[in-house]
Order: C-alpha cells, then sequence, then structure tokens
C-alpha cells in the first residue's frame, strides 16, 4: 500500500465516526442536523461538566446536578457564581443560548 492510499483510507476512517456521532446526539435529541449545519439544542448535565472544582467528591457533583434538573434556585450563591464563571454570565437567564438541560 502506498503512503498516499495509506492516507486516504485513514481519512474515511476518521469521517466515518463523525457521523455516527453526530446521528447518536440527534437522537438524544441534544442537536439537530441540517445538511450543512448542527443546532445545538439542549446543554449537557454530566459528572464532566459539572464539576467545578479540581478536587470535588461525586457527592458534591450530584448534588449539583439534582438541583440544577429540579429548578436553578436551588443552587447555592457559590454554585451559581462557579457555573457563570465556567459557561459565561449569562448561564441560567433568558439570554443563554441554551435554555434546557439534558443529563447524561
Amino acid at each position: 500500500m502506498t503512503e498516499t492510499e495509506l492516507k486516504s483510507q485513514q481519512k474515511r476512517a476518521q469521517n466515518t465516526d463523525d457521523p455516527f456521532l453526530l446521528n447518536i446526539l440527534e437522537s438524544l435529541k441534544i442537536i439537530k442536523q441540517g445538511r450543512s449545519d448542527i443546532e445545538v439544542l439542549s446543554f449537557i448535565i454530566s459528572k464532566a461538566t459539572m464539576q467545578l472544582k479540581p478536587k470535588e467528591s461525586e457527592k458534591d457533583i450530584s448534588e449539583r446536578i439534582d438541583n440544577l434538573e429540579k429548578s436553578s434556585d436551588k443552587l447555592s450563591k457559590e454554585d451559581i457564581s462557579l457555573l457563570k464563571e465556567a459557561f459565561g454570565k449569562d448561564f441560567l437567564t433568558d439570554k443563554y443560548y441554551l435554555n434546557s438541560f439534558r443529563r447524561v
């Protein structure tokens, strides 16, 4: 196999993974695919997105996720401040571009 053929095969392999992932995200109603665009519909709530401190316990992260799912009013002032620092000053407001949350 020539170097050109190898590169071509690697490129095809990389390109086949992307549609699969996008199809999964679309089936979960996290994104909406168009012919040439992708619209993000929901903010993903997970342990990875909700860990706001380096050595935070899973219990603290789970409590934050539960509070966010119930109502942002249940979040502590510190949590709100850290979330806005991580995701932008408009996070948890009507101005934020994503107002729906999906837990994964």
